[in-house]
């Protein structure tokens, strides 16, 4: 089985090393199967190496103090390795899988804060889980965002999901998709304008 996954991962390895590393894609998706498969410390290694400084940078985009963007780093990284076999290739990239995992980690994160000292006896004090209304409203929250971003034009929601879910800059944007830095403003602008207005009229329905 080491000798397969071994084999696996150089194959990925060499693949991407000759196409320019296609982002590192394949690379990736091999190591999160190393690590649903068989536990591999080292793919895991490899993944917190590669998404560790994206994960802490993306969280800190997103308003986090620097002490909560580690938070949210150690606890996406250890979903993550305890989650790896939920992984499904074929409903998105692996980016997005773990910039979602981030978001949701802010999420629970700032939630948490929000509440009194921790009392030892409290079961939050060992991370308290969401009760059913707030997992209710936690879903009704991302799929209002998710069917928003969804009825955008194709252009502006490609946009939209490497800003929000990959972190991407608008730098990042303007050279990945060789459009001019105002014109990816431009759009990024309309876009969230658009977000927001479908998103209240789902408020207010």
């Amino acid at each position: 089985m080491t000798r397969v996954k071994d084999r696996n991962t150089q194959t990925a390895l060499s693949l991407s090393s000759n196409r320019g590393s296609d982002d590192n894609a394949l690379v990736h998706v091999q190591l999160i199967s190393n690590i649903a498969n068989s536990r591999d410390k080292d793919s895991f290694a490899k993944l917190f190496d590669f998404y560790g400084p994206k994960i802490k940078s993306f969280a800190l985009k997103l308003g986090a103090e620097k002490s909560i963007a580690d938070d949210i780093l150690q606890e996406t990284m250890v979903a993550i390795w305890r989650h790896a076999h939920l992984y499904n290739k074929s409903k998105g990239s692996l980016s997005t899988w773990v910039y979602t995992i981030a978001r949701n980690k802010r999420y629970d994160i700032l939630r948490r804060s929000n509440r009194p000292e921790p009392d030892p006896l409290d079961p939050s004090f060992q991370g308290r889980q969401a009760t059913p209304d707030e997992e209710v409203e936690k879903l009704r929250e991302e799929n209002m965002l998710r069917n928003a971003i969804n009825n955008l034009p194709v252009e502006q929601a490609k946009i939209v999901r490497m800003s929000f879910y990959e972190g991407k800059t608008h730098q990042n944007l303007s050279e990945e998709l060789n459009l001019p830095l105002g014109t990816v403003k431009s759009r990024l602008r309309l876009a969230i304008k658009k977000i927001r207005e479908e998103v209240q009229e789902a408020v207010d329905a």
